[in-house]
């Protein structure tokens, strides 16, 4: 969404206002993103057909600014969008081997773990958030969350997590293989290589140097 906002202009929709927010939360936490889409479909049929009953944060949303503005919010994103920044852009995309992406995942999760995240998951529990909350849906928290209830083990939420990280980095490359950034006569280049510490090569760095270089004195 926000390169999509930066490349191509984002449609402005009105401040739903606090009570429509408050109440969207509120049926989430009571009803559960299934039963609010339903109530959606019946509001928003338009919008509601673009989301999935279990996506909660995108049901909120919808129903905020539905009993918000008055319009649905697939009304609004048919309004003139703001225009896009006054650039030519140029996208890098990196895009390592599935199997060294899937080593580093695995890496950085165990840093993650030694670095103190079980703690970190502890003290979301403590102040007793809704699970719709976006920050109890992050990377490796549902997992390790299991863990502290007794749930799991933790080398089973490892595993787990890492799993699940992995489905949405590959979510990830198939949306930019399919959706181009920017307008027409605008580059957009993929580099593969990845070091095993993670970081890039230092010859694909000076690619990506050179490449930027090489655009800039073309403008």
């Amino acid at each position: 969404m926000y390169l999509r906002a930066l490349t191509d202009g984002l449609v402005e929709v009105p401040d739903p206002g606090d009570q429509a927010r408050h109440q969207a939360r509120a049926l989430l936490a009571d009803i559960g993103p299934e039963a609010l889409h339903e109530r959606l479909s019946q509001m928003d049929p338009e919008t509601a057909s673009r989301l999935k009953p279990n996506d909660s944060q995108r049901i909120a949303r919808a129903w905020e600014v539905r009993m918000g503005t008055g319009r649905g919010l697939a009304a609004w994103q048919q309004e003139p969008a703001l225009p896009a920044a006054p650039c030519r852009f140029v996208s890098v995309r990196l895009d390592p081997p599935r199997d060294e992406l899937r080593a580093a995942i695995a890496r950085r999760f165990d840093a993650m773990l030694e670095a103190g995240a079980c703690d970190e998951v502890a003290a979301l529990l403590a102040q007793h958030l809704p699970d719709t909350v976006p920050a109890m849906r992050a990377h490796g928290v549902p997992e390790l969350a299991r863990v502290l209830r007794g749930e799991s083990s933790l080398e089973e939420a490892r595993e787990t997590a890492v799993r699940a990280i992995g489905r949405y980095t590959r979510r990830q490359a198939t949306w930019f293989r399919h959706h181009r950034l920017g307008r027409e006569g605008d580059d957009m280049v993929s580099f593969h290589r990845m070091s095993e510490s993670t970081q890039l090569l230092e010859r694909e760095i000076q690619k990506i140097e050179n490449f930027i270089q090489n655009r800039i004195d073309q403008s």
